[in-house]
Parts: structure tokens; C-alpha cells; sequence
């Protein structure tokens, strides 16, 4: 009873100093935003609902409107919540929840702002206590995070602060949903249209249009008058960077799939106004509309490149042309980057040698142009992009490139491994290409051993001496066989070992040290060292799947030699070799050694139906032999051998 009761008084004493932690150390919403806001150069802001602590969700809505609330006393543009929820609502985006740095990067292709502000919130103790924070949506920065709270009871309404008396728009509002109720024939389309271009766009009446570009998008109705006034709407616009309008009306222009010659000059000339940070999202919007035609993608691509090359786009200041670059083949792969990979080719064919050789520009060129190699679904496009790869590592002198070239070539030998691609056209194409990569990019590859010896990346020198070597490259930065040859005769153990064990870690490769490899194995003794390399040299052998009648002997010698794994090496080897080991599996049936005897007839079993000419030596050992475990093994091998139909 007095347990129960301390650990009531224990929980009662921890809610109240956790609550009056909070209370004291947390600060109001207002405080928080002022920490924010406070001396902010020009902003957008997006704020989503905060997502609560069990299945309701009451407050949300209401703490991210005290925070717009907050966020209007200063110089930041703060996107309407009503276009918000349309733009998520149409990109299957839930509004509400405690958005990560990766999620508002995301966030930051859909919609037009800088910063997204989320977070969560818990009841507790008649308070709301609230955790938020602030993420720049093109690099995931957390940029402010804080804790506040405040009463429960405060939840209720907020209005919003606005310069001046705030218009009143019901009137708009009515005539665009009474237009927007019927649009099932040509007259009541006519209707609408008339009654939206009566509106202007702009001002907070003219918000009305965001409704009626959701409308005519969702039912795929695109008018030509309303085009045109949407055209002139543009026009009119002087600031693009700070107004949601002019994205907008891109992405209306773009909705149907087809970017017109009006759109595309009136688009382009937005373009021109518009800050580089934007220049991906508006370039994605203007080019998506033309994606079935390349002919005509091309032929915009040059357009734009070319004025960039003029200083003609970008404000307050030109873009540099290689961001522009980067920002038109960004926007042709967000929208169709299996579909149709040439115009992207193109561009970076024709452009390229504008991008900087410098570690940052070469990194993100590496990174698009692995990602277009990979996702293309045509074998030429992915052929043309990898002529591509070569021709662009190959003009640069920035150690990142190195590491990009190295990164390439492992992801594309992990796809011929057998176990990534099950595809085989897939997986015999990239085959190839890890050939072409190898004879084409061999002197980049080997530059990228150099520069992870400089960083003192041990396993990755490793691994990437052992590709150089599996594929007989040639490379001053790495050993060649005959080295690792000269390194097993010498008289130091540690080399021998380590030459030997990267033999056993190169498959085919290893062939031309044969002749080394069966002399080591036929030697014994040298204690666990030794056993060690006859150990590796038995498994190189049975790697590169020896043929030489003495290399065969001599693994068969070695059944017997439980040192360090030799025995097992030696079985696993003959396993690997096969057919060509049988005769002497067979002449191994009368050896002296059991153990030879014995692992004799169980390699001929394995071989099955194969292996019929060793039948009359497995029945005669079956009955004959001294040992009944070479007994046993020989009748089992004989009943595989026959039941191996």
C-alpha cells in the first residue's frame, strides 16, 4: 500500500515539475517567430498544419494559423493557405505533419517558397506545447527550430494582419462558384470564362483564380480566351520570383500536355525575371508541356541556352548559363526521365564544356548523369548517355571526378553481380558497358586508387586495386600479377600472404599465376602460415577452374590437409572445376589416404550421372575398403551416379 502510494505521490511530484519546466523554459508562438523573422531578408513562406499526438487532430489548423498570423507582421511572402492545400491536394501530399529535411525538399519542387514551417503538438496540462521548426526546402537546412505554448482555451480563430482595411471579395468569390457548379457543355464553359476574365488577377480579390485554374486543370478545360488573359496576365507581372501567379499559370500552361508557341514566348519571357533558385521548377513546367516532341524540345533547349550565354535570364542579376543548364536538364528528368532521354542527352552533349571544372559542378553533372544511365529505359539512350559519362570524366581534372568515375563503375559491376538485375537484357547490357568503362575510363579509374590512398581509405584502395586487377587494367598506382608473384616468392611472410589472398579475390584474372599457385600448394609445413597459403592458393585454383594435370593432382593431394581450411579449400575447388577432374577423382579412389579415398568418391557423386565411369571403382570400394566411412561414401556416391537420371 505504501509503494502504491509513493509511486502516486512520485508521478504526481514528475507531471508538475516536467509542466512547470515547460511552462518556464518554453516561449510563446509570437517570441518564436519574432527569433525568426526579425531582420530576415525577403522570404516565401509555407506553413502546414501541425500534426497532434494521437488520432485527432484539433489544434493543427489553428497553431499554423497563429504562426501566419505571426510570420504577416514582417517582410516575408507567406503562400495562401487555400492555394496550398491545392497544390498538396493535387501532388497526393497530406497538409498536416512534422515534415523532415528530405520531405521539404521534396516539398520545395511543388511549391513556390523558400522555407516550409511543420511540426507537432501535445496536450498537456491545459496547454498546447508545440514543437516547430523552419527547413529551407532547397538544401533541408533546418534553419530555426523552437518549442513554445500557450493556453488551450486560446484556440479560436486568428485573424490575419493585413496593410489596411482588407478588401471584401465575397462577391468574386460568389461568381467564380456559381460559374465553376456547371461546366458540362461548350455555353456553360463560354459562361465561365466570361465571368473569370470579368475578374482581374490580381490583388486579393483576384485569388479567385486560383480556384478557377483548378478547376479548368482537374477537368482538363483549356479555353482560348482565358489563355489570352492569362498571357497578359504575365505580362503584367514584374516580380515572378515573389509572385505566385506566375507559376501558376506556367503549370496551367503545361497541364495539357502541350506548351503552344504564345505560352512558350510568354513563359519565357517570366523566364528572363525569374531568380535561379526557381529557374527548375519554371524550366520543368515550360518544357513538360512539349515532351513528346523532341524535335521541338531541342530546338527550346538552344533557345534558352542560348540566351543565357547573353546574360539575358535571371534576376536581380544574369544566371550563370551553366545553372541554367543544370536547371533545364532538371527540369526534363523530373518528368519523364525513362520515357524519353535524348533531349536531356542533348542538352548536356552540346553544353557541357560551359560547366566549370571544379569539384561542386563536376559532382553534380557526375550525379545527373549516373542517374539518366540508370534510369533509361532504351538501350541507344542509355548507349549515347554512356558516350556521354566518358567523354565529360574524361575532360576533367578534379579529383571529385575520380571518386564520381569509381562510384559509377561499382554500381554498375553491383548490377552484373546476379543477385540486382534479373532482367538479362539488363544485365548482359550493363556487362557490356562495365567493358567499355573499363577500357574507355581505366586511367581515371586508377587516379581514384590515388586519391583514396591520399584520404587513407585502406578497404576502398583495396577493392579498388582488386577491380583494376579482376579486369587486367593497367595502372602505375597498383600491383600487376607478376608483382603479386614476386611478392609470394620473396621471403616475407606478410607479403606473401597478402599477394596470395588478392589471387584468391580475382577470379579469372589469377590464371596467369598458375604455375605459382600449384608450386605454393605443394608446399608443407611452415606452420599456420603455411597452411594459410596453401589454404588460398587451393581456393585461386579451384577460382580460375585449373585444368593443368598437376594443379588438379595437387588439390587432390591436399584432401588430407586439415591446416588452416586446405582440406575444404582443396574440395570446394575440385567442386568448381568439374568434369575435367574426373579421371583423377577416379585414380584418387585407390590412394592411400582415406580422407583422399573418401573425398574422392563423394566429388564423383556430386558430378552425378556424369560421373558413370566411375561406377565399377565405387561399387568395388563399397565392398572392398578397408575403412567402412570410404565404404559408406562410396555406396552413396554409386546410388547418385545411378539414380542421376
Amino acid at each position: 500500500m505504501k509503494r502504491h502510494i509513493i509511486s502516486e505521490l512520485f508521478c504526481i511530484i514528475f507531471i508538475s515539475l516536467v509542466f512547470e519546466a515547460y511552462s518556464s523554459a518554453e516561449e510563446s508562438i509570437a517570441d518564436a517567430v519574432k527569433r525568426f523573422a526579425e531582420g530576415r531578408k525577403p522570404t516565401r513562406v509555407a506553413v502546414l498544419d501541425f500534426a497532434g499526438s494521437g488520432d485527432k487532430n484539433r489544434y493543427g489548423a489553428f497553431i499554423a494559423d497563429s504562426i501566419i498570423s505571426e510570420l504577416g507582421k514582417y517582410k516575408l511572402t507567406l503562400l495562401e493557405r487555400k492555394r496550398l492545400e491545392l497544390l498538396l491536394k493535387e501532388s497526393e501530399l497530406a497538409q498536416t505533419g512534422a515534415v523532415d529535411s528530405e520531405g521539404a525538399r521534396k516539398l520545395g519542387t511543388l511549391l513556390p517558397v523558400d522555407v516550409v514551417a511543420s511540426g507537432s503538438y501535445t496536450e498537456f496540462g491545459g496547454r498546447l506545447v508545440i514543437n516547430g521548426r523552419f527547413i529551407h526546402v532547397g538544401t533541408g537546412e533546418i534553419i530555426y527550430a523552437f518549442t513554445a505554448s500557450m493556453p488551450v482555451e486560446q484556440s479560436k480563430p486568428v485573424a490575419f494582419p493585413v496593410p489596411g482595411a482588407k478588401p471584401d471579395c465575397e462577391k468574386e468569390k460568389a461568381l467564380i462558384k456559381k460559374a465553376m457548379s456547371d461546366l458540362s457543355s461548350e455555353s456553360s464553359i463560354s459562361k465561365a470564362v466570361e465571368t473569370s476574365v470579368s475578374i482581374p488577377f490580381e490583388g486579393e480579390c483576384g485569388k479567385v483564380h486560383y480556384d478557377v485554374l483548378y478547376y479548368f486543370t482537374n477537368y482538363k478545360i483549356y479555353p482560348s480566351k482565358y489563355k489570352s488573359f492569362l498571357i497578359n496576365t504575365l505580362s503584367s507581372i514584374d516580380n515572378p520570383s515573389d509572385d505566385n501567379r506566375a507559376g501558376e499559370i506556367i503549370r496551367y500552361f503545361a497541364s495539357d500536355g502541350v506548351v503552344d508557341n504564345d505560352e512558350w514566348a510568354a513563359s519565357l519571357a517570366i523566364l528572363k525575371r525569374t531568380r535561379v533558385m526557381w529557374h527548375s521548377v519554371t524550366l520543368g513546367n515550360m518544357l513538360k508541356g512539349s515532351k513528346t516532341d523532341t524535335v521541338l524540345l531541342k530546338a527550346r533547349i538552344d533557345e534558352v541556352m542560348v540566351l543565357a550565354l547573353d546574360k539575358k535570364i535571371g534576376k536581380p542579376v544574369p544566371a550563370a548559363p551553366e545553372d541554367v543548364l543544370f536547371a533545364a536538364i532538371s527540369g526534363l528528368r523530373s518528368y519523364y526521365q525513362i520515357e524519353n532521354m535524348e533531349p536531356s542527352a542533348y542538352a548536356f552533349r552540346k553544353y557541357s564544356h560551359i560547366i566549370p571544372d571544379n569539384d561542386k559542378y563536376n559532382k553534380k553533372a557526375a550525379d545527373i548523369l549516373s542517374t539518366m544511365y540508370f534510369n533509361a529505359n532504351k538501350r541507344a539512350d542509355q548507349k549515347e548517355i554512356l558516350s556521354i559519362i566518358i567523354s565529360f570524366f574524361k575532360s576533367r581534372e578534379s579529383e571529385v571526378m575520380c571518386e564520381e568515375c569509381a562510384d559509377l563503375f561499382k554500381s554498375v559491376v553491383a548490377k552484373t553481380d546476379g543477385r540486382n538485375e534479373t532482367d538479362k537484357n539488363k544485365f548482359n547490357s550493363y556487362a557490356e558497358d562495365i567493358d567499355v568503362l573499363n577500357r574507355s575510363l581505366g586511367d581515371v579509374y586508377c587516379r581514384s586508387v590515388g586519391a583514396a590512398r591520399k584520404k587513407g581509405y585502406r578497404y576502398i584502395v583495396e577493392e579498388r586495386e582488386l577491380h583494376i586487377l579482376r579486369n587486367k587494367m593497367k595502372c602505375s598506382l597498383t600491383p600487376a600479377i607478376r608483382d603479386l608473384e614476386a611478392d609470394m616468392r620473396s621471403g616475407d611472410w606478410d607479403k606473401k600472404l597478402v599477394a596470395v589472398e588478392k589471387l584468391s579475390k580475382i577470379g579469372m584474372a589469377a590464371k596467369e599465376a598458375e604455375g605459382t599457385l600449384i608450386k605454393y600448394l605443394g608446399q608443407q609445413g611452415f606452420g599456420f602460415q603455411g597452411g594459410k597459403l596453401r589454404s588460398l592458393c587451393a581456393k585461386t585454383l579451384g577460382n580460375i577452374k585449373t585444368n593443368n594435370q598437376k594443379g588438379i593432382e595437387m588439390l587432390i593431394e591436399s584432401f588430407p590437409d586439415y591446416d588452416n581450411g586446405v582440406s575444404h579449400e582443396a574440395e570446394e575447388a575440385i567442386k568448381k572445376i568439374g568434369l575435367p577432374a574426373m579421371p583423377y577423382l577416379i585414380k584418387g579412389l585407390r590412394h592411400g589416404s582415406h580422407a583422399v579415398r573418401f573425398r574422392c568418391a563423394k566429388a564423383l557423386g556430386n558430378m552425378g550421372r556424369h560421373a558413370k565411369s566411375a561406377l565399377p571403382e565405387l561399387n568395388w570400394l563399397s565392398e572392398k575398403d578397408s575403412d567402412p566411412y570410404v565404404r559408406k561414401e562410396a555406396k552413396g556416391a554409386a546410388q547418385m551416379i545411378s539414380n542421376d537420371y
